[in-house]
């Protein structure tokens, strides 16, 4: 995936590029909303319940400046100017937040908390002050975008990691608040003045998700969009991580409600927990074991047609040679082995240019590297003092070949090799061509 999405042409870059658009516009609208609530005395807009923590100004600064960075990252056409902007503005949400740790690390006041704070919220004790989990996930999600443009692989995931622990931080506090845990959000002694509100966890949930999603080589994204049988489990298993917070959900509100006690509570969520477990384990194992079954009869399939084509390859009148792509013999049957007049043992492991000390073909080593490094084809007729010997490599996916006729003296044999990329091996043997101007390709034998 390129460095920029917006020039993206195909379908799922398009859509992760809407996604991330979405996800960001939406965490800067709640900052928006946040700091609009304190300069016009709305307290909806910050905090969501009187005894919720609010989303500070300084809080507020910091989501937007992130926004802006993952913006400006995906939204234009990569450049230097566009990108000195992403990371000044990244720079200005972990400079906010890197204070905040300073302050509460050391007990300094750095003077950042009532720059943007109304005169008269200044009262409270850590008035203004963003919370330590706010502070962590803004500097994590901040690493995350610098490391995002780095060459290294290791240091790439070492940014995803910190944009998901960013997310996990916002998800913890959210079921802080669902589940009505408040040490889950803010620590006890800071309460209510200053902890994780709603509205910062749910901007974090977007942000973090955004910047794992702007990664070019994100594992998580590759398995979550696999069409493999990995991908399809690692959605299953997905949905299932979801239905249980809501199951706990219905079972918290019904405890809250009165309908039952905390005992009996507890025990509907873990019938629910097991009995979805168990659906779980009995879809995904069905769906495995009719894969692996499948992939057994394949496998089956493939030893038989290969020891078929095996056979033949064994009894062939025609000579036929197995090469790696350095040009070293790495089978012969035994009509190759007549041809050349040594046991297997002799020829396999030498070069393909160790037998042809009788023919007039000076180039015929350069002409060997030629195929199998630029992957062309080369077609020459040489002489010997045998009958005639051609050199061909007929086909796309040839190589190299070199065969003797075994016919008359009259008649030359057109040899052909070809290679399988994947394997790595070369795959020879030889047709009689009547006429000398057309070769006959044969047919290609397996890689085993």
């Amino acid at each position: 995936m390129p460095e920029s999405l917006t020039g993206a042409k195909d379908a799922p870059a398009r859509i992760r590029l809407r996604v991330v658009r979405c996800a960001t516009l939406s965490a800067a609208l709640l900052a928006a909303i946040g700091i609009a609530g304190w300069w016009i005395g709305l307290s909806a807009a910050t905090r969501i319940q009187p005894h919720f923590p609010p989303m500070v100004p300084n809080t507020a600064v910091a989501l937007l400046a992130l926004s802006a960075s993952i913006w400006l990252s995906v939204g234009f056409p990569a450049s230097r100017l566009v990108q000195s902007g992403a990371d000044a503005a990244a720079a200005v949400a972990g400079l906010v937040a890197g204070l905040t740790l300073a302050e509460y690390a050391s007990g300094w006041d750095a003077g950042i908390d009532h720059l943007l704070l109304p005169a008269a919220a200044r009262g409270a004790p850590l008035a203004g002050r963003p919370s330590i989990n706010a502070g962590v996930a803004v500097v994590c999600l901040t690493v995350g975008l610098v490391l995002r443009h780095t060459g290294r692989r290791g240091a790439r995931r070492a940014g995803e990691a910190l944009a998901w622990l960013a997310v996990a931080t916002a998800f913890v506090a959210v079921v802080g608040y669902v589940y009505g845990v408040p040490p889950l959000y803010g620590l006890p002694g800071h309460l209510p003045q200053t902890g994780l509100a709603v509205t910062t966890a749910i901007a974090l949930l977007f942000l973090g998700s955004a910047v794992s999603l702007i990664y070019p080589d994100s594992p998580v994204y590759r398995l979550a969009t696999s069409r493999f049988l990995g991908g399809e489990v690692a959605r299953r298993l997905a949905a299932t991580a979801l239905v249980l917070p809501l199951v706990g959900l219905l079972t918290q509100l019904g405890v809250q409600s009165g309908l039952y006690r905390p005992e009996l509570g507890t025990a509907i969520l873990v019938t629910s927990a097991t009995v979805i477990g168990a659906f779980v384990i009995l879809v995904v194992g069905q769906r495995l074991d009719t894969v692996d079954v499948a992939r057994a009869q394949a496998v089956e399939q493939l030893r038989r047609a290969g020891s078929q084509l095996r056979t033949l390859f064994a009894q062939a009148s025609d000579a036929m040679f197995v090469a790696d792509l350095d040009g070293r013999y790495t089978e012969v049957n035994a009509a190759g082995c007549r041809l050349l007049g040594r046991p297997a043992e002799e020829i396999v492991g030498r070069s393909i240019t160790d037998f042809t000390h009788r023919l007039r073909y000076a180039d015929l080593e350069r002409d060997s590297r030629s195929v199998l490094k630029n992957w062309t084809p080369v077609e020459r007729e040489v002489e010997s003092g045998e009958p005639r010997l051609a050199l061909s490599r007929p086909g796309r996916h040839g190589a190299l070949g070199l065969l003797r006729s075994q016919g008359t003296s009259d008649r030359c044999r057109r040899p052909g090799v070809h290679a399988d990329r994947r394997s790595g091996r070369l795959r020879a043997g030889a047709a009689p061509d009547r006429r000398r101007a057309a070769a006959r390709p044969f047919s290609q034998l397996p890689a085993q």
